[in-house]
């Protein structure tokens, strides 16, 4: 029993060591602009891919409020198809083995040359900086080519690169209506003025308007029914 609880005491002890390390690096390396918070430029280049009718640098900028906790993949997953270059990641960190357990270690983050974008934490990384910090291990990587050829399907149905898919008799422009619709629920999220302003910003540019969406629906509707009744 002593024994066990030794064993126990050191690895608590050692959890303890390595969190109070990391947090005094962040620090230290922030200061040293190793570590710098998403910037402007790289939400950017997001703004021209839209995944669910949405840009996606509207879902990362407020991604508290599209994407659960423990949504690393998706969130990291998002950045890859809006970023030329970028290589997605997955891999183990040691802070989520220490928290969780190595069967639930894995983490997801993109590569843009020699820099980590970690969207769980909104922060960009000097790469080896990131790699010492969070002692990654079992890391597997994709580019966009090899991605886009084993998700064909996926990206056809839920990814745009063209905002002409979401203006009036555009291709996606029903699912744009759908996700506001689903917004609008959202009491939380419509409460952030912030949000409001960058989506108020994004529909203008979609020429949405409340009222002549509805008739649209309504006309897509129609034709739908017609169609169906001809098949």
């Amino acid at each position: 029993m002593n024994r066990l609880r030794g064993i126990e005491m050191f690895k608590s002890l050692k959890k303890d060591t390595y969190f109070k390390k990391l947090s005094a690096l962040l620090k230290y390396y922030y200061s040293e602009g190793k570590i710098t918070l998403f910037d402007g430029e790289i939400f950017k280049k997001m703004e021209s891919t839209y995944i669910c009718a949405l840009p996606v640098a509207l879902q990362i900028k407020y991604a508290r409020y599209f994407f659960p906790e423990g949504s690393c993949y998706e969130r990291s997953l998002y950045m890859f198809l809006a970023l030329d270059d970028a290589i997605l990641v997955r891999g183990d960190i040691k802070s989520l083995e220490y928290l969780y357990g190595k069967d639930d270690a894995g983490h997801g983050w993109i590569e843009l040359g020699n820099f980590v974008y970690d969207s769980t934490v909104m922060l960009k990384f000097d790469k080896n900086i990131y790699y010492a910090l969070y002692k990654c291990s079992n890391v597997e990587k994709i580019n966009k080519e090899d991605y886009l050829k084993a998700s064909r399907d996926f990206v056809k149905q839920s990814v745009s690169y063209d905002i002409k898919d979401f203006l009036p008799n555009g291709e996606k422009r029903m699912q744009l209506a759908s996700i506001i619709e689903q917004l609008k629920n959202n009491t939380e999220l419509m409460n952030d003025e912030h949000f409001i302003i960058d989506l108020e910003n994004y529909l203008a540019l979609t020429n949405y308007d409340e009222q002549e969406i509805k008739e649209e629906q309504s006309q897509f509707l129609s034709r739908k029914i017609n169609l169906d009744k001809l098949m």
